[in-house]
């Protein structure tokens, strides 16, 4: 059966399709507020669909906030920009504020550029300065995106492709060393940043800095530093209470505000006043005290979590349209508002069908963004089952659409995090088997976009029999991360694939030297040496010693190159021990 779609008829807030509700059962109802009885009915959503309204909370509070961004903005529009970074738990209202501080900027003549990372597998290196750059580049005037691109065109066009798409002639970068060609793209998007703003005040929104990679935070930090000195504004949002010290991100957070003009704004719950005008807003009428301070305790003021006990509380049946305004008979009490958003959550999965739960657990084993076609044979599944699924998790606002065709994320990390929370730990191991094997057959271009995202999979099946057969996946990732001077993400996928491998794999020696080299290029320099050090004995013992001095003699110049002297030479005297009394040209490089 076809859904319907919502039409734009805004009400309060909401989006109500008019055609699509039949009205049955009139009774007579009491509001709290309301001294006489007045007639209600009960509205159901035809095709025993759910009563989704709630499309968008609306916004309120956060006027300091958005005071203090416009006064940046218009530092910035003076040549005094800068980094503003915004603070919050996960559904505080982060992404909103950066919406709605962004159709300021707009309105006030601003370029906006915007770009998201994304958690786990999903992630790519330099997410979302690529999603920012490649949305304007569709957009921008080839001509004026040539002379903005300047001398760093051609690395711009290796990191993102759609430039070259606008910009057919950009040529191929001239190779450099690992450390040269990482400085290079760093100011190839520091210069074309200040290019535009020379034009126009810029303003580059980064959304989910908490799940940022190291090759991100490198670029924000250094393009954070020229900030200061021109029309760019940087804003930034994150989760304060998912950036653990070994996470890029948490560097950084100590080092910006010595290294340019850094504002911090942390979000936190609306008070019970503004909650009232949230209630309001979407009541369109005034809503009891009472209910007020209960939702406000129960939400701690979060506006995704009062999003949700709404939502509850409209599919319980619990509150109601009648004639444009929300009502109920029940008290506060007899509203039973669960204790947790995740129990506020799990009641909401409990009125989908099997058939959508089943896809949505399926769709939970993936860290962001999903195909709609591989969640539904991971999920057993097919297409018709399917789509009524997704139809039914689109309805009940759990999935929205994703910027791709046919692709689907959930309305929030936390209902995800409750279906996965949900599996078993035998089953969680075995999904994400499911959903690698499923990748492993879905047709590409050949140059593996999906491969992180399969040896990821992998690694977190590792504990079953055949994750040997995530290596390949892990070398493709490498190998597609190196030419972006993204070493650390390529470290990391050495990293698994050294982990997936059996201890008598003969490509562990050369793994070892390749993440070794990725290590020192990535500045791990403890870590690297380490390796290089492990690396050379593995391969003097699979292929010589002559084949260790001359592995170690590259470790050694990568080391050297990377300013690190002293680990350069302890590494060429351990080459020197392996030569003994040879004295050829690889003993004359390590001298």
């Amino acid at each position: 059966m076809r859904r319907k779609p919502l039409c734009s008829t805004p009400v309060a807030g909401l989006l109500v399709d008019q055609h699509d509700f039949i009205v049955r059962d009139c009774v007579a109802l009491t509001l709290p507020s309301v001294a006489a009885p007045v007639p209600a009915c009960e509205v159901v959503y035809q095709q025993d669909q759910p009563l989704a309204l709630l499309t968008q909370t609306p916004f309120v509070g956060r006027a300091v906030e958005l005071a203090r961004l416009t006064v940046r903005l218009q530092e910035t529009r003076a040549g005094s920009g800068g980094l503003v970074m915004l603070a919050g738990e996960p559904g505080i209202g982060k992404t909103r504020t950066l919406e709605e501080f962004a159709e300021i900027a707009r309105t006030d003549g601003a370029l906006v550029l915007a770009g998201r990372c994304y958690e786990g597998e999903a992630a790519r290196p330099y997410g979302p300065f690529v999603e920012a750059l490649a949305e304007h580049a569709r957009s921008a005037d080839p001509e004026a995106l040539r002379a903005d691109l300047g001398v760093g065109a051609a690395p711009l066009a290796r990191l993102v492709p759609a430039l070259r798409e606008r910009v057919p002639d950009i040529p191929e970068p001239v190779a450099l060393q690992p450390d040269e060609e990482r400085v290079r793209l760093l100011d190839a998007v520091a210069q074309f940043l200040i290019a535009l703003g020379a034009r126009v005040p810029v303003v580059l929104v980064l959304d989910d800095l908490h799940w940022a990679d190291a090759a991100t935070v490198a670029v924000l930090r250094h393009v954070a530093r020229f900030a200061a000195r021109s029309r760019l504004l940087l804003l930034g949002a994150y989760r304060d209470v998912e950036v653990t010290p070994q996470q890029p991100l948490a560097d950084a957070l100590g080092a910006l505000p010595r290294e340019t003009t850094y504002v911090h704004l942390a979000l936190t719950g609306l008070q019970s006043t503004e909650v009232e005008e949230l209630l309001a807003a979407v009541a369109d009428q005034q809503v009891p005290e009472a209910l007020v301070n209960a939702i406000t305790a129960e939400t701690s003021g979060n506006p995704f979590f009062i999003r949700e006990v709404l939502l509850h509380l409209v599919e319980q049946g619990k509150i109601f349209r009648r004639e444009g305004q929300w009502t109920s008979s029940l008290t506060v009490e007899e509203m039973a508002i669960p204790h947790g958003v995740r129990q506020v959550i799990q009641r909401r999965l409990a009125r989908l069908s099997e058939t959508a739960n089943r896809y949505l657990r399926a769709a939970a084993g993936f860290a962001g963004s999903f195909q709609f076609d591989v969640a539904a044979r991971v999920a057993e599944l097919d297409e018709a089952q399917a789509l009524h699924a997704i139809d039914e998790a689109l309805s009940a606002q759990l999935l929205v659409p994703a910027s791709a065709a046919d692709t689907f994320d959930f309305t929030h990390a936390l209902v995800r995090h409750t279906l996965y929370a949900e599996l078993s730990p035998p089953r969680q191991v075995r999904l994400h088997r499911q959903i690698a094997e499923v990748m492993e057959k879905v047709p590409d271009d050949g140059a593996g976009e999906h491969a992180g995202e399969i040896a990821r999979h992998y690694h977190r099946s590792a504990s079953l029999p055949g994750s040997e057969h995530g290596v390949v996946h892990c070398l493709v990732a490498a190998q597609r991360a190196e030419p972006s001077a993204a070493f650390a993400e390529a470290a990391d996928y050495l990293q698994i694939a050294l982990e997936l491998s059996d201890s008598g794999d003969a490509r562990r020696p050369r793994l070892l030297a390749r993440l070794a080299l990725a290590l020192t290029s990535s500045f791990a320099l403890d870590r690297a040496e380490q390796t290089a050090t492990q690396a050379a004995t593995t391969i003097a013992t699979a292929e010589g010693t002559a084949a260790a001095a001359e592995f170690l003699t590259d470790a050694a110049d990568a080391m050297w190159v990377a300013a690190s002297v002293p680990r350069a030479w302890s590494l060429a005297m351990h080459g020197l021990r392996y030569l003994g009394d040879r004295r050829d040209a690889t003993w004359a490089r390590l001298m």
